[in-house]
């Protein structure tokens, strides 16, 4: 039986990835952006994000994307349950880039321990 070495290299390393980056205790389906939901009309081009599932000592980061990714510069709140809002976050793609996706990256020691996205926000 022959084995791809290179392929086998680069399928553990994919596995090794998964599980070193997210620790057991954070799984990326905890960690999640409740307000707005996909496909969904909001008010206003500045909004107001709203999660769960976010840990004590982690910051988190929102990108908007319309016709590029765009970091935005607001504030994260977290509270003891783990629920979070991060204000403010603006949502300005016009004509056929008024339709958003919305990441939010949960940070902690430098580094993405989970990722929720959310796509198809348009704004009214």
């Amino acid at each position: 039986m022959y084995i791809n070495k290179a392929g086998l290299c680069c399928f553990l390393s994919l596995i090794l990835a998964v599980f070193c980056v997210i620790p057991d205790h954070v799984l990326a389906a905890d960690f999640k952006i409740l307000y707005p939901e996909s496909n969904s009309t909001v008010k206003g081009e500045v909004i107001e994000i709203e999660g769960a599932g976010a840990t004590a000592g982690a910051t988190i980061e929102i990108s908007v994307l319309t016709n590029d990714w765009y970091l935005q510069d607001g504030k994260a709140e977290v509270n003891d349950d783990g629920r979070w809002s991060y204000a403010p976050c603006y949502l300005r793609g016009k004509g056929k880039f008024n339709n958003h996706t919305i990441k939010a990256r949960l940070i902690k020691d430098g580094k993405a321990i989970a990722i929720d996205k959310v796509r198809g926000v348009v704004r009214e």
